[in-house]
């Protein structure tokens, strides 16, 4: 990242942090394993599959900054290896998230697991999001990074595209036809007084 990057960074997460708590919003998406991959420097591409949640401040954002934290993480390549938070870590993703859908973390702290465990923190990790109707939901979530494993397998390249889960989008169609429902009886109900 950029040197005068990081000062600026720090003081939009800890302005973003000083910001009421009041109206936490939690997200929670689903990688899209036909556009989220792994792939080690040696050998094949491997898809992803598994889940991301996030924290993040009232939705929409209201043109500032607001500071997010990724809670729950659970990825699982096609060849077996699976990535998710560190837990000895407090806050392994925190980062912030711009009104354009820009975001960077600092430092994502990751455990990969096939057969042994590593903990890495991951530095600079920037994507963007795509925000839902009026800015109220989070549509889609991409980023792209490199883990320096260390290993014969080199850098492993992570493509992630995550989009809302079947079940939240199901849930969200089913209660908004039930509030057209709701709207549509009202109105006849009106009109028989």
């Amino acid at each position: 990242m950029r040197p005068l990057l990081r000062p600026l960074l720090a003081a939009s997460l800890l302005l973003a942090l000083a910001a009421p708590a009041s109206a936490a919003t939690i997200v929670s998406l689903a990688l899209d394993p036909s556009q989220s991959s792994l792939t080690p420097q040696v050998g094949g591409a491997q898809s992803l599959s598994g889940t991301i949640t996030l924290r993040l401040g009232a939705l929409p954002l209201g043109g500032v900054d607001t500071a997010f934290d990724v809670i729950g993480l659970s990825a699982v390549a096609s060849g077996g290896a699976t990535i998710t938070l560190d837990p000895d870590v407090a806050n392994p993703g925190l980062g912030v998230l711009t009104p354009a859908g820009a975001f960077v973390v600092p430092i994502l702290y990751v455990r990969i697991t096939q057969g042994s465990s590593v903990d890495l923190p991951i530095p600079d990790i920037t994507g963007s999001v795509v925000f839902g109707p009026g800015g109220a939901s989070l549509a889609q979530l991409a980023t792209s990074f490199g883990i320096d494993t260390g290993a014969p397998a080199g850098v492993v390249t992570v493509n992630v595209v995550a989009v809302p889960e079947p079940g939240t989008a199901a849930l969200l169609v089913l209660g908004i036809a039930g509030l057209g429902a709701r709207r549509a009886a009202r109105g006849r109900q009106e009109i028989a007084r």
